[in-house]
């Protein structure tokens, strides 16, 4: 339950990330909104702010460091143990970074592993999206270009 005065944002954050990013909301609907996610946690955000592009989230995660506010950047919500959640700045990431930047199915390589031999972690291949892009666009551009994109336990 979020109590009735929640975490507040300073009028001089709101105006600076404003005037920078433009698509803010620091109201308490939106704000009801992004406090929760598939989780059974509840936390209300300082604010929301959906950025056009990696600029953009770049300004708002300096804009925050200067006025010690913390940043969440969030995806789809549905984390099941509260990751999308925090009295931050949530950064909503699929509103307009949601493309698949390039898919390059001739870069195909064994999952985890770099072209020059170096460990990449678990995440490897010829898929290069923006954040927000969901598994579903990520799939249906995958299957345009002749590149395999195994089913997940979202898909």
């Amino acid at each position: 339950m979020i109590p009735p005065t929640a975490p507040e944002a300073s009028r001089e954050f709101m105006q600076e990330i404003g005037r920078e990013l433009g698509e803010v909301r620091f109201d308490r609907m939106t704000r009801l909104l992004y406090s929760t996610d598939a989780s059974i946690y509840q936390m209300m955000p300082v604010g929301v702010a959906f950025p056009h592009d990696a600029d953009q989230v770049a300004a708002a995660v300096e804009i925050a460091g200067r006025h010690a506010v913390p940043v969440l950047p969030r995806g789809s919500g549905s984390s099941l143990d509260g990751q999308a959640v925090g009295h931050a700045l949530v950064l909503d990431l699929t509103r307009h970074m949601d493309q698949v930047l390039e898919i390059d199915p001739e870069a195909r390589r064994r999952r985890g592993v770099e072209a020059d031999g170096r460990k990449r972690g678990r995440h490897g291949g010829p898929v290069y999206c923006d954040r927000g892009a969901g598994a579903s666009g990520v799939a249906h551009w995958a299957s345009c270009s002749d590149a395999l994109w195994p089913v997940g336990p979202t898909n």
